[in-house]
């Protein structure tokens, strides 16, 4: 489901309203079940501000799943750590904040279970531009099967200097580990959410005593 939504928010004229879904997931031939729980997700994209926003844009303002490469440099004693990703959306006004959106396909809004992912994204785009100020704006795009929520995330500076400095940090205990180490092998650390971050659930680590992968 998730995969299907955004795969038909990346390719649909965004301009060209509801009306354009119906062609574009025929086009999809999926089976009329998933089709209609489809069209109900991305109908709900014409329910937030969005629609607004980019009919003021030209099309080289709209970027869809737009890749990034954030690299960083952890100092003379320390590695190069290099985040990649992609954006769902990212809008880029003339006038305004750059405005990064994600999309989540779900019916229970939790935006603050996002933040390190969206402050990630902040940080590539305002060091991308230059540290410009304000920084980006930042919103989750929660489709759901009945309603469509909208929730912003706040950056400032202080907070984007402080997620690199954090990174930096990371980067730096990452390289001091043996490069033979294996990741499983390793202790859980004192703020281990208990084996239900997607490292756990993959088994890329281990989960503290009494946390369940």
């Amino acid at each position: 489901m998730g995969s299907q939504v955004h795969g038909l928010l990346e390719r649909i004229d965004l301009w060209a309203g509801p009306l354009a879904i119906p062609p574009a997931l025929e086009a999809l031939g999926l089976e009329p079940r998933m089709r209609q729980a489809v069209q109900q997700r991305v109908e709900g994209w014409w329910q937030t501000a969005l629609p607004d926003i980019i009919s003021r844009l030209k099309p080289h303002q709209v970027r869809r799943e737009e890749p990034f490469s954030l690299l960083l440099d952890c100092g003379p004693d320390g590695p190069e750590l290099e985040l990649i990703g992609e954006i769902d959306l990212l809008l880029l006004p003339d006038d305004e904040p750059p405005l990064i959106v994600d999309y989540k396909v779900s019916d229970h809004p939790e935006p603050e279970k996002y933040r390190p992912q969206m402050a990630l994204y902040a940080l590539a785009i305002w060091l991308g531009l230059g540290r410009s100020d304000p920084p980006p704006r930042v919103a989750l795009v929660f489709l759901g099967r009945q309603e469509t929520v909208w929730r912003e995330l706040n950056f400032g500076p202080a907070d984007l200097a402080q997620w690199r400095a954090d990174l930096m940090a990371a980067g730096n205990r990452i390289a001091s580990l043996p490069a033979e180490i294996v990741p499983a092998d390793l202790p859980a650390g004192s703020d281990c959410p208990g084996g239900v971050c997607p490292l756990a659930r993959h088994g890329l680590c281990r989960p503290p005593e009494g946390g369940a992968a």
